[in-house]
């Protein structure tokens, strides 16, 4: 063992408790204690991913009070560890290193000399020159605000983070924060947003400190369920690809009102969720597609369930579950939405946020992603549009979506009338086709399930055709 890994682990070791209490709080670390990398942020490492985020885009209308909003991201910084954390490397090991909280400034670029449009399309080009921007984690900065000046009576606030440091639910409590400390700041009210008990430094500690604990818990549940063993992670790919368009595709996808009424219908008459019935539907269409009854499915989670000290922590904390659904063609749908509710309690009761990538590591290459975006979530996001206070008015600025190195990717969105999927896809390795008949079989399939639930699969969907 090298003497940087010596280090790291005396670090921990000196706080390593033989029976760490797993359901116990979350405490802070002691000031001395050496915080390593999660398997997330290793991963990332080792894969050379970078990847910058835009934590918000927001238009601002109105007379902005520019000393205000740096004082409110100001305290945002000095509030959150995470956004003023580095990454050194010494002698081939990694760790998380937490600068001080030195004076905020904001940079500030006047685009007022250029014509109204002028200036929209020279904010666009700034943000994806920051958002391509490539930054040494050594120093950072891995948090950035930047303000562009459009006019005097309008402005367009841009927050970058590095994936390091933030997930989603993060990036959105950046925004609200930052707003928040300046509509208090503005109304010369006192602060109402304390220092959070805990940091995503603590966090990750104590994640280290509870792997024994939670192995002793935990392993047996997995090698039973032998993820990685002949296993197809990967979607089936065109043998003939589009050499002509090399950039990525949108496709979207409706259930239809009718489909999605009476799917919510079943889904509140068995008191469930309707995203579990869409993962049923969707591992259905996926083992038609891969033509496998064996798949590993990867659900995205926020990471901080069952953690109320996380809900205001500004950190990396999203995950994965992993699924291991078998969709055996002699039972029903109705079996198999049944097995995948077991599944799915399973691998909540049992998954180690911190360990699966090491323990599972071809569970991480996996294609076979379900994303599910709920009506309260979508509401809350839209709610927050427009926002305004005594002075200004805020609106989304429109920016550049993240390019995905994915050759197949979904999202399903539940909309008040439907359930809509948007697909993002490469036209070079998978034709249009294939996408579209991807959305044929999930309707069918939700059709047969609705029609008969109580059919064998085989019958119900798979003799149909395609």
């Amino acid at each position: 063992m090298t003497h940087a890994r010596e280090c790291v682990k005396k670090g921990v070791d000196r706080l390593q408790l033989s029976q760490l209490d797993l359901q116990a709080a979350i405490e802070p670390r002691p000031q001395e204690c050496i915080v390593p990398l999660t398997a997330d942020q290793k991963h990332f490492l080792k894969a050379s991913i970078r990847m910058r985020m835009c934590a918000s885009a927001t238009r601002i209308i109105g007379p902005l009070n520019l000393g205000l909003l740096e004082k409110s991201i100001a305290s945002l910084v000095r509030r959150h560890e995470s956004l003023r954390t580095t990454f050194r490397a010494f002698d081939g090991v990694t760790t998380q290193h937490i600068n001080p909280p030195d004076q905020y400034r904001l940079e500030c670029v006047d685009l007022s000399t250029f014509s109204k449009s002028g200036a929209e399309r020279e904010a666009q080009r700034l943000t994806r020159e920051s958002q391509d921007k490539k930054i040494d984690l050594s120093i950072g900065p891995v948090f950035e605000a930047k303000l562009f000046r459009l006019t005097i009576q309008e402005h367009v606030l841009i927050v970058l983070v590095d994936h390091m440091i933030s997930d989603e639910m993060s990036n959105a409590l950046l925004d609200k924060e930052i707003w928040q400390a300046y509509d208090d700041a503005l109304g010369d009210e006192p602060a109402l947003l304390p220092t959070p008990p805990i940091q995503f430094a603590d966090y990750v500690v104590w994640r280290e400190r509870a792997k024994e604990s939670w192995g002793k818990e935990h392993d047996d549940y997995w090698k039973r369920q032998r993820l990685a063993e002949g296993v197809p992670t990967t979607i089936p790919i065109a043998s003939e690809t589009n050499k002509c368009l090399e950039i990525g595709a949108v496709a979207h996808i409706s259930f239809g009102s009718a489909l999605t009424a009476q799917l919510r219908q079943f889904a509140e008459r068995q008191h469930i969720s309707l995203s579990n019935v869409t993962l049923m539907i969707y591992a259905t269409a996926m083992s038609l597609w891969c033509d496998k009854e064996d798949l590993v499915v990867r659900c995205p989670v926020h990471g901080r369930h069952g953690r109320p000290e996380l809900k205001n922590v500004i950190g990396f904390f999203s995950s994965y579950l992993c699924l291991r659904i078998k969709v055996n063609r002699q039972h029903t749908l109705q079996d198999l939405l049944v097995h995948i509710q077991a599944e799915l309690r399973n691998a909540i009761a049992y998954h180690d946020f911190d360990r699966m990538q090491d323990f599972m590591p071809e569970c991480v290459k996996t294609e076979l992603e379900f994303h599910w975006r709920s009506a309260r979530w979508r509401g809350r996001a839209e709610q927050k549009w427009p926002h305004s206070n005594k002075t200004i008015k805020r609106q989304p600025f429109l920016i550049r979506a993240p390019t995905w190195n994915l050759n197949f990717w979904c999202i399903f969105n539940e909309a008040p009338s439907d359930i809509c999927v948007t697909v993002r896809y490469q036209p070079r390795l998978l034709r249009p086709k294939a996408v579209e008949q991807f959305g044929n079989d999930m309707r069918s399939i939700a059709k047969a399930f609705i029609d008969r639930p109580l059919d064998p699969i085989d019958r119900a969907v798979f003799s149909r055709g395609r």
